[in-house]
């Protein structure tokens, strides 16, 4: 060989084996960089560097092909950024190609050996969702405390089997491998995988029901997860969400639950506005809302939980139904009574297809059911559904579900007076809760105000007191729990046996401050239908008082428990503007409060219309919803900052809320004047009859055959198969002794009987209308706001629809007849336009309505009237009437059903009517149903001739009546159901035509120059 070739050849050699090692060491270098890199990453929780780090990881596996230990790390390190991906069938088949490669290699590194180990059995059961018990029970065995072991992979071993000893109720053994879990991971700083330990432990404590230890775990959990450098989104929304449930649902500290339920929303919507689990957050949220009474937002967080759970989680049929229920337990406490059931039912019929009986899904479906039966006040379906989920939870042990049914029953069973069953739930309840919830307080409190309740209706006052006493002094703060301190203050009245008036007007303030805590008028609603019964106790205690001493004082405070929660929402509606005024709030204030409310009112019947539509656009209502949510919580926070920095605005309302009846005796009542009061509770009910010299209160045990009744005269007149018999019963049950001089009679109403027109009652065949002239109003105090309103409204205005469906034949006729009459100005048929009514119905005294109505039940604010389709829209409907701003004297609504709608316990009845009288009307004339429409013709028109000879309304009303009565020959047309269905509501005074008032004013003039021409002569004839 040539002597030059040899050392170059020898040079080569030398070269290309210095570039393997070179090329080998690079690999290793760029292998121990990543590998810190994604410990880093762990330690700091910067998760967002996986892709990054997965790619180099992926280049370093294909350039280590022949460096087994440097590829089989690399294979390794990609398997477990892809399971964290949850990438789990990918990362499986790598973890097999590891394995593979490190016993075909016979490598000799523990570590990494321990890490396969623990990754094959992981991602076993992530890929094939059941538990391998043996595979689990080897890699145990084999690799505790095993000398080499990879430290984070040991912890994170211990981290997975607290998991799994979690899922196998094995809890103890789950506390012990998590707390050495959260020591190794603390010890080697990955500050992300401590939080994620932390969360769990806080879960195995939770289902312990140890709610102390887990909420100290689960906000730990939340206090590293929220500093790390890029926080674990998943980790602090589950953490979040199980926070709320524990505090919403176990401790009953709602706000704590509400704010923690929130926070799960902001993590996973900052995850991904798609993310499935948002569902159940918002499930979360809206029960948090109903808790605390804010019936609006549950129902918007309730809608959109479902609809983003029929979006996202269609595969998980036992989330659906958890959406289902929620959205049924607003509905439920809203009054929405078939969907409400509905909903349930469907919950029911989802989970039983999957699960057996004897699971949990299905005994929190029956669950839901029996308290929503409870809530609808069916009582027997309530009872049966709590029976089926008592047994359901003993057979599955799981005690949340009986301390509910144990907390319940004795509710329900005090209502159907079933005392004897009472105490053994009382004694299982505390049994319950002394073996598993001893932190949860809003459960022992519950079973304490039933202890309460059930030794006052036992009449063993003694104890009754002693537990009173000791519930007091266990409630942390005011408002902790609203429902159970406004119980307490109120059976601190009834264990007494003659409470001052003072202790009854302190309880009387406690009820309006309760109320005022809820901006939103609709939650104040259902705050109403809440307290009555509880009213009901009270109102009973103050009657017992003035049986023992017959006091004007007493008979103050009776009435003003009954005035309490009648239609109060809507007086304090109408009050509104002027008490604000007076307060001091400024213009710009109350402007920005008045547009706040139109787009509330907009937005809310765009997502109405949305939802109707034929073709549903679920991502544009849920823009509608969060649109809708940021209305809500402005309008909240300007509400209670007008209270806090306007106290005089509080005190307007309190001093309205309790004025008694004898200002309004002495200002308004006549001689010939009674105003008949009515409060009907479960069992009892009471009338109260005020004249002007006199004023008595009676008490009737006979409820529920009064409602029967009621109902059964009602249907025989929409039936047109007029119960006589029954008039004339409800005649001597309805109406007290009246004196002689008694020709007016204003009825004020409670519960069904805002269904019943008083006109109708017999007397030896003679109806009570022949007699006397008639009105209704909603309460004392609102009846003197609407005389006291002084509409400054000019002429008639009528509107009169033509209508290619349903045609109404008589209507143009009735409207342009009126017109006529009162001179006044009419638009008929196209021209009868929603627009033209808006435009012009806030400068007008008299409002006519000939048209088409719908009621919804479920939605009151949407019932509607029907104008004509020439332009635009022309549904209006009672929410766009509830933000005018009318002068009107009197709304003639002869179109049908504008009487009728849902009927709420302490509001009365939601009707076009009420949307009229809110509007700032001091009258309306409506019909409690579909009168027919040419006998509307002829009554209206009647009445008109009788409002132009200067009668009050109520007179006009009943001299139309009677002359309908006297003229129509037919004697089915004289059945009520064709003249009764017109009533009145509100100021009764005569209206001084807008047209005559100049004459009025010039004949005056005259007279007084008259008179003072004849003074002057008389003058100079007497010097």
């Amino acid at each position: 060989m040539n002597s030059r070739v040899y050392p170059y050849i020898l040079f080569m050699i030398a070269f290309l084996c210095n570039g393997i090692t070179t090329h080998s060491q690079s690999n290793q270098d760029r292998l121990d960089r990543a590998i810190s890199e994604f410990e880093l990453m762990y330690k700091t929780g910067a998760m967002s560097k996986q892709d990054s780090l997965l790619t180099s990881f992926q280049n370093i596996e294909k350039q280590t092909q022949n460096a087994p230990l440097q590829n089989t790390k690399a294979t390794v390190y990609i398997a477990r950024i892809l399971s964290n991906k949850r990438r789990f069938n990918e990362a499986e088949t790598l973890i097999k190609k590891a394995k593979k490669n490190y016993e075909t290699a016979s490598l000799n590194d523990l570590k990494i050996k321990h890490t396969i180990a623990y990754y094959e059995m992981y991602l076993d059961i992530q890929v094939s969702k059941k538990y391998d018990t043996e595979k689990i029970k080897t890699y145990v065995t084999t690799y505790k405390n095993k000398p080499g072991n990879d430290p984070f992979i040991e912890a994170l071993s211990h981290e997975y089997m607290g998991r799994i000893h979690q899922d196998w109720r094995e809890y103890e053994k789950s506390i012990l491998s998590l707390t050495k879990a959260i020591e190794l991971f603390s010890n080697l700083g990955y500050k992300n995988q401590v939080s994620i330990a932390y969360s769990i432990m806080g879960a195995t404590y939770d289902l312990t029901e140890d709610f102390e230890m887990a909420a100290k775990y689960y906000e730990k959990s939340l206090q590293i997860g929220d500093q790390l450098q890029e926080p674990n989104l998943d980790v602090l929304a589950s953490t979040s969400y199980n926070l709320a449930l524990m505090f919403g649902d176990r401790l009953g500290n709602n706000q704590k639950g509400l704010f923690y339920a929130q926070e799960a929303v902001k993590y996973d919507s900052k995850a991904n506005e798609k993310n499935p689990y948002l569902a159940l957050d918002y499930n979360q949220v809206a029960t948090s809302y109903m808790k605390i009474g804010d019936y609006t937002k549950a129902q918007i967080y309730g809608e959109k939980a479902l609809e983003h759970a029929k979006l996202y989680l269609s595969q998980q049929p036992s989330r659906i139904a958890e959406s289902l229920r929620t959205l049924g337990k607003v509905y439920a406490k809203i009054g929405r009574k078939e969907e409400a059931i509905s909903l349930g039912k469907e919950a029911i019929d989802i989970v039983i297809k999957v699960v057996p009986e004897n699971h949990h899904w299905v005994c929190a479906g029956y669950l839901h059911l029996a308290n929503t039966y409870k809530d609808l006040g069916m009582l027997d379906k309530a009872e049966a559904y709590f029976l089926k989920t008592e047994r359901v939870a003993q057979a599955i042990n799981r005690d949340l579900f009986l301390i509910d049914v144990y907390n319940n029953l004795p509710e329900l069973y005090f209502e159907t007076n079933q005392l004897e069953k009472v105490p053994p739930l009382l004694e299982k309840s505390q049994e319950v809760l002394q073996d598993r919830f001893k932190d949860a307080d809003y459960f022992h409190r519950r079973n304490d105000m039933n202890t309460i309740i059930y030794y006052t209706a036992v009449n063993d006052t003694q104890n009754a007191t002693q537990a009173l006493k000791s519930i007091k002094e266990k409630i942390p703060q005011k408002y902790t729990y609203p429902d159970i301190e406004l119980k307490i203050e109120a059976y601190e009245l009834l264990l007494k046996s003659s409470p001052t008036s003072k202790e009854y007007e302190h309880f009387l303030k406690t009820i309006i401050d309760h109320k005022n805590r809820f901006p939103n008028q609709f939650n104040k609603i259902i705050y109403g239908n809440t307290i009555k019964e509880l009213l009901a106790k009270i109102i009973s205690k103050i009657y017992d008082n003035i049986q023992l001493e017959d006091s004007e004082d007493l008979k103050s405070i009776f009435f003003r428990y009954l005035e309490i929660n009648k239609n109060s929402v809507l007086l304090e509606g109408i009050q509104g503007t002027r008490f604000k005024k007076v307060a001091g709030i400024p213009e710009e204030l109350l402007y920005t409060e008045a547009q706040l409310l139109d787009s509330l009112q907009r937005n809310n019947k765009r997502i109405y219309n949305t939802k109707q539509s034929k073709y549903k656009d679920s991502d544009k209502i849920q823009k509608l919803y969060n649109r809708q949510l940021m209305f809500e919580h402005t309008y909240d926070s300007l509400q209670k900052a007008i209270q806090n920095t306007y106290p005089k605005l509080k005190n307007l309302k309190y001093l309205s809320a309790t004025k008694d009846f004898n200002g309004f005796t002495n200002k308004y009542l006549q001689e010939e004047e009674a105003i008949i009061m009515y409060f009907i509770d479960t069992h009892t009910w009471y009338r109260f009859t005020i004249t002007k010299n006199k004023n008595y209160i009676e008490q009737f045990s006979t409820s529920k055959s009064l409602k029967e009744d009621i109902n059964q005269l009602v249907t025989s007149i929409s039936k047109q198969k007029f119960n006589s018999a029954l008039s004339q019963k409800m005649w001597d049950q309805l109406l007290p002794k009246l004196p002689d001089e008694i020709t007016k009679l204003t009825f004020i109403t409670d519960d069904i009987l805002s269904l019943l027109p008083f006109e109708v009652l017999q007397q030896k065949e003679t109806f009570l209308i022949e007699n006397y002239a008639i009105s209704y109003a909603g309460s004392l105090q609102l009846l003197e706001e609407q005389i006291n309103l002084n509409n400054k409204g000019k002429g008639w205005l009528g509107f009169a629809p033509k209508y290619d469906k349903n045609p109404l034949p008589n209507n143009a006729k009735e409207v342009k007849e009126i017109e006529r009459i009162t001179n006044g100005k009419s638009y008929l048929g196209e021209e009868a336009t929603k627009e033209n009514f808006i435009t012009l119905s806030k400068e007008y005294n008299i409002l006519h309505l000939a048209t088409h109505t719908e009621v919804d039940q479920n939605n009151p604010l949407y019932n509607k009237m029907l104008f004509s389709q020439k332009q635009g829209d022309s549904l209006l409907t009672a929410s766009e009437i509830y933000g005018l701003n009318l002068k009107a004297n009197l709304a003639v609504l002869s179109s049908c059903n504008t009487g009728f709608g849902k009927l709420e316990k302490g509001e009365g009845v939601m009707s076009m009517s009420r949307a009229f009288t809110y509007a700032g009307v001091s009258s309306t004339l409506m019909t409690l149903w579909k009168v027919p429409d040419q006998e509307t013709a002829t009554i209206t028109t009647y009445f008109y001739n009788n409002l132009e000879s200067g009668m009050t309304k109520d007179k006009a009303l009943q001299e139309a009546k009677r002359l309908y009565l006297s003229t129509t020959t037919d004697q089915d047309l004289k059945q009520p159901y064709y003249w009764a269905g017109f009533i009145l509501s509100g100021d009764t005074s005569p209206i001084v035509n807008s047209s005559y008032m100049w004459w009025y004013i010039i004949g005056g003039i005259i007279l007084l120059g008259v008179l003072y021409t004849l003074s002057r002569k008389r003058t100079e004839a007497n010097e």
